[in-house]
């Protein structure tokens, strides 16, 4: 906290929740090996069991579908490489919208890409590419065909841990680029079934 005193707010909250664990057997679970490594690097519980249990999907929901019919649902053009980004809120900084839009300035020269984008939240872009804003989808089915409608869903996030987006992204058959942090490279291999990029070069 940038504080001066032993005993300032973190360091009483420590001591608290050290005082409330200690003594107790508990195992962990964590959906990723990167929140596992977190966790048992923490000063409260290196000492605890934790195991590594993945989130998973329905398969009989996110599977591949035709691109192309689920373009014409969506009404998305099918003569663009379709590039798919998404969020709960997608102006939420964390998830990285200003880096996507620095990545679609550098590929300004590109007339055959567009962008469709889900989620609450304004998306703007000054790169003269095609922006096609969707909304909240809360069907899951709907959701799916629309992961099957892309070319890549994007990911940008600067700290995610292991995202239900890529994971429903891959199962439905797109590739997915994301930055290196967190949980992604557990889903992501790269120049396999997407794309790792340098934290936090939009270049890249």
């Amino acid at each position: 906290l940038g504080s001066a005193r032993d005993a300032d707010l973190s360091r009483t909250v420590w001591q608290r929740k050290h005082d409330a664990w200690r003594g107790l057997r508990v195992t962990f679970i964590a959906p990723s090996a990167w929140m596992a490594a977190s966790l048992s690097a923490s000063s409260l519980f290196r000492d605890a069991r934790v195991e590594v249990i993945p989130n998973g999907v329905d398969l009989d929901v996110f599977a591949p579908r035709d691109r192309m019919f689920a373009r014409e649902v969506f009404g998305l053009p099918a003569d663009r490489k379709l590039i798919l980004f998404g969020a709960q809120r997608v102006d939420d900084p964390r998830k990285g919208l200003h880096h996507l839009q620095a990545a679609l300035a550098a590929l300004h020269h590109r007339d055959d890409l567009a962008l469709a984008v889900y989620g609450a939240g304004e998306v703007t872009l000054a790169t003269g590419h095609a922006l096609h804003p969707v909304g909240t989808i809360s069907d899951d089915r709907l959701m799916a065909l629309l992961y099957a409608a892309a070319d890549v869903f994007v990911a940008p996030s600067e700290s995610d841990n292991l995202p239900n987006t890529v994971l429903e992204a891959l199962a439905c058959g797109t590739p997915c680029a994301a930055f290196n942090v967190g949980g992604l490279p557990e889903m992501i291999t790269d120049g396999v079934n997407g794309a790792l990029a340098t934290p936090f070069d939009a270049d890249a």
